[in-house]
């Protein structure tokens, strides 16, 4: 089963985009639930819809009451997206040994960036930050 922390990028990786100033206005936010909320655990961040009602224990809870917001987790489209409001083309090829190679080329001049990394969302958010940089 494929898990929301699967469609985006890392924590570290969503905190540097942050950093560099991608809007943090996103579909998926990483949150954050305080220590000891839920069965004792809690602390650990993982990624939530956000603005709408996450359920916990057979509780509803809206973001923001009781989880910290720790940042935006895009997706590809979104990352997508914010390359192409920028101006680049992107491309995106799955290797058969495993990763994918993704490049974005400018419109308007000979600029070509590319990545090659094992996932397609992460290879997207370090060309976010190369065109961002």
């Amino acid at each position: 089963m494929t898990s929301l922390e699967s469609l985006v990028p890392s924590l570290a990786l969503c905190q540097q985009l942050k950093a560099a100033g991608f809007p943090q206005d996103t579909a998926m936010v990483w949150v954050q639930m305080p220590v000891g909320w839920v069965n004792g655990g809690g602390g650990v961040p993982y990624v939530a819809v956000g603005g709408y009602v996450n359920r916990v224990q057979s509780r509803e809870i809206t973001l923001g009451t009781l989880s910290e917001r720790l940042c935006a987790a895009p997706t590809a489209g979104e990352l997508e997206e914010w390359l192409m409001q920028k101006g680049y083309d992107v491309h995106t090829v799955f290797n058969r040994w495993g990763g994918y190679l993704v490049s974005a080329k400018r419109n308007d001049d000979e600029e070509h960036l590319s990545k090659f990394i094992p996932t397609h969302v992460a290879a997207l958010a370090d060309l976010v930050l190369e065109v961002a940089g």
